[in-house]
């Protein structure tokens, strides 16, 4: 959980994105508009940024069977 801590500290909070080598992209499908990045191999995070508000929505972590069945 370092990692993640770290991640949504050190880039989300401060930028809304992290660094390339996370690999952070948009999702499609019913998951649009949220973002996602992965903070391992096969540990995903997804977020959004409300725009209005300005705030960082953090809506789920997990492996890829977790969160896409």
């Amino acid at each position: 959980m370092g990692l993640l801590k770290h991640l949504i500290d050190e880039h989300l909070i401060k930028t809304g994105t992290v660094p390339d080598q996370y690999k952070p992209h948009l999702l499609q499908g019913n998951w649009k508009p949220h973002r996602e990045c992965h903070v391992q191999p096969d540990f995903l995070l997804i977020w959004d940024i409300d725009l209005e508000t300005n705030e960082l929505i953090l809506v789920r972590c997990g492996s890829h069977a977790e969160l896409f069945g």
